[in-house]
């Protein structure tokens, strides 16, 4: 593939919105930068292979810059977060964390954010890249309901490896080790308000920390990189690596409004039968009832690590083009390319064989079980 293609730059603009920690990412070597939820995010400090050996090995910083939030509240939030999701909210704690699935009324999925209940009548859905905002608001538009919706200008940053709590113990003292996965609590960090999550999107232990004030980005990150120098901490992103080898999907890359709940394997989040309604009952309660038609899947194919991909690639089983690639890396621990794909069902099981077509030519793997390697949940 001619190198020349991956190589275009992407200028800095006033009108894509900058996190409050995008200068200091800046300043702490951030090489490159992409779009997300309409704000410049860290795509790079090191390069991805070292930046995954660091996650496995000890705690990296990623400043999760696009990740924003859909703030809910008012006397009727609880019902309205309810409407979106065929999950059922009804017995989530404050304090507590939850993966929902938002979908439309033919039960695709709009977004896959994580629910934080701050207090009672009081939301944060924590988004991926989408329109979720346009959607709620369009929803309440019609319902018109009792709630405010809006984006509170909310800056995340993620800790993340096995050396996580020995930092976090040494930002916010011996309480934050009490946190179970997936909950939250308030603490302060540099002076600032901050809410802080057992969770992340890495398949290994960590946090978020979600800064309320963005006046205090600089302070709070120059903070974690400071005390985070006794615990050898390292600046990364979002491991591709480690999220592919865990099976973990991205919305807008493996998923989008074209898929239900039920291809994507997360039929455990659709609860048919619960005391209020939610957008999409019907259909997914049709969808419910009959085998998917197609299913994610792992895939695995041989060395060398293959570069360039930047668009979905064409699979061909048997000399049929039945899908394309969704997700793809090369895992050093596993050896191997893997990726993901939606499949029809008749190409699922494990071992099928699939060819990849490349711009620089087909390559052969087969189907593999997701995940290609389970979460760690352990800890130093």
């Amino acid at each position: 593939m001619d190198p020349s293609a991956t190589a275009a730059r992407l200028p800095f603009q006033a009108r894509i919105r900058k996190s409050a920690f995008f200068n200091a990412a800046r300043r702490h070597g951030c090489h490159s930068f992409g779009v997300y939820n309409r704000t410049y995010i860290a795509m790079g400090f090191l390069d991805p292979v070292t930046e995954y050996q660091n996650l496995l090995d000890g705690v990296v910083l990623w400043p999760a810059m696009g990740e924003r939030q859909l703030e809910i509240t008012g006397p009727d939030a609880s019902r309205f977060v309810q409407l979106l999701t065929p999950r059922n909210l009804s017995a989530q704690a404050v304090g507590q964390c939850k993966y929902a699935l938002i979908t439309n009324a033919r039960g695709g999925i709009v977004n896959d954010p994580i629910c934080l209940k701050l207090a009672e009548q009081h939301y944060w859905l924590s988004a991926a890249d989408s329109d979720i905002w346009l959607y709620a608001q369009g929803i309440n538009a019609v319902r018109q309901m009792d709630v405010e919706l809006r984006d509170p200008d909310v800056a995340v940053l993620q800790i993340q490896g096995p050396r996580s709590l020995e930092l976090m113990t040494a930002l916010f003292g011996n309480d934050v080790g009490a946190l179970r996965y997936y909950w939250h609590a308030n603490f302060e960090l540099a002076g600032y308000p901050v809410v802080v999550s057992r969770t992340g999107w890495s398949n290994e232990w960590g946090y978020e920390i979600y800064l309320r004030d963005p006046a205090g980005g600089d302070a709070v990150f120059d903070l974690i990189v400071e005390r985070g120098k006794a615990f050898e901490l390292t600046l990364g992103v979002v491991s591709q690596i480690r999220r592919i080898e865990g099976g973990m999907l991205s919305y807008g890359a493996d998923m989008d409004m074209r898929h239900n709940p039920f291809e994507l394997r997360l039929g455990r989040l659709v609860e048919l039968e619960q005391p209020l309604d939610y957008i999409g009952r019907a259909a997914l309660a049709a969808l419910a009832g009959q085998p998917p038609a197609q299913l994610i899947c792992g895939l695995s194919f041989a060395g060398p690590a293959l570069a360039g991909f930047i668009e979905p690639w064409p699979l061909q089983h048997e000399g049929e083009t039945v899908s394309h690639v969704t997700s793809l890396a090369w895992s050093p621990r596993l050896m191997r390319n893997i990726g993901l794909a939606i499949l029809p069902s008749r190409c699922c099981d494990p071992g099928q064989p699939m060819t990849m077509v490349t711009p620089d030519g087909n390559v052969d793997g087969v189907v593999s079980r997701l995940p290609f390697m389970e979460r760690r949940t352990t800890r130093t």
